[in-house]
């Protein structure tokens, strides 16, 4: 499947990742305006998109922290043993 997104190279990983991707998509029909939006509703809409994309991120990092030490914490406890 061809993307319409740019993707570039940051830290050595391509963004936005193909779920990052998907859930933009899927964030933008279900957001998606019924009415013809002014240029000032236009770049609203997009802040908010865009707010909401970067929460998530923020939210996954932390997720993948505590991910992070609970594997840490179960290694040294199997090491431990």
């Amino acid at each position: 499947m061809a993307s319409c997104l740019v993707l570039e190279e940051v830290e050595g990983m391509t963004t936005p990742d193909p779920n990052d991707e998907y859930l933009l998509y899927q964030t933008l029909v279900g957001a998606w305006p019924l009415e013809t939006l002014s240029d000032e509703g236009h770049a609203q809409f997009v802040a908010r998109i865009q707010q909401y994309m970067d929460g998530l991120r923020a939210k996954a990092k932390i997720v993948d922290r505590r991910k992070d030490l609970f594997k840490s914490q179960a290694s040294a406890k199997a090491e431990a043993l």
